[in-house]
């Protein structure tokens, strides 16, 4: 915040990248243990870095910042989906006996780990607490290691989402349009950081182009549009078309220009925009 603030803008990029490495180890290590519920209140912990990240590339110039919004975004998506979806079990299913023993083992070992984190030292000394850590650090690696080179469906679930291998399965002709809806953090006045309402903003990838980034306005308004649609839609109402083409406007007309000569959209929606059918919007 201190370099952002100086107008730094380089430097604050390299300390949110170190952070967001660090959250992602930490989400990768803790997200294997407890309810649903306690997966999700972990997750909301990271809200204020994740805000910060997407603000950061909506407002600046710097590639490398909207690269790591984006990185962020599918990360964090990528493990809410894994954690509601409890898709290592579910991988469980389709392998071998002794490859199974080996995910149960592997699974043991990262709980055993993240347990540590948790409990800190407890009745360890701070030698021992680090030699055990080490030594569970070392036995996960090589379990992971050993079902990456037996499973390639171990090795693909496993992978952390990056910007490369998406955009890899980006088909020709087509962009990904990542919505997000954010909380705008406010790098002037550190004071009231989080003042301003809820926006949601757009990045889009295609296959060979740049990352790109537009910010799409307050998300109230757009949430109204959205329930209005919605009940329009239930009712049959003639002003259906209208509400369509108002949602349009507010949405798809801002990253209509950035998607260039692509024409099949793969969108990935966020909060109140999961509930509407994107076809039934009217264009120009």
């Amino acid at each position: 915040m201190l370099y952002q603030t100086q107008g730094n803008q380089e430097q604050a990029t390299i300390y949110l990248q170190r952070a967001a490495k660090i959250e992602e180890a930490n989400l990768s290590n803790f997200l294997i243990s407890g309810s649903e519920s306690e997966r999700q209140l972990y997750l909301n912990t990271f809200r204020g870095t994740t805000n910060t990240m997407v603000s950061l590339g909506i407002q600046s110039r710097d590639s490398s910042a909207r690269e790591l919004a984006m990185s962020t975004l599918l990360r964090r998506k990528g493990r809410v989906l894994d954690s509601v979806t409890g898709s290592l079990q579910k991988l469980r299913q389709q392998l071998s006996t002794e490859e199974k023993n080996l995910l149960d083992e592997f699974n043991s070992s990262r709980s055993a780990l993240a347990a540590l984190y948790f409990n800190g030292l407890e009745y360890y000394s701070p030698e021992q607490y680090q030699a055990e850590i080490n030594r569970l650090k070392e036995k996960v690696k090589s379990l992971e290691t050993s079902l990456s080179q037996r499973s390639e469906e171990f090795r693909i679930e496993t992978q952390s989402a990056s910007i490369e291998s998406v955009q890899a399965l980006i088909p020709n002709h087509a962009a990904l349009v990542e919505l997000v809806r954010y909380e705008p953090f406010n790098f002037e006045d550190y004071q009231n950081r989080w003042s301003e309402p809820e926006r949601y903003a757009a990045y889009i990838l295609t296959a060979n182009g740049q990352l790109q980034a537009i910010d799409l306005g307050e998300a109230a308004p757009i949430d109204a549009l959205v329930a209005e649609f919605r009940r329009a839609l239930g009712s049959q109402s003639s002003r259906t078309k209208t509400i369509a083409r108002q949602l349009d406007e507010q949405i798809m007309a801002p990253i209509r220009p950035l998607l260039g000569d692509n024409t099949h959209l793969l969108l990935s929606p966020d909060s109140q925009l999961n509930l509407i059918p994107f076809a039934a919007l009217v264009t120009e």
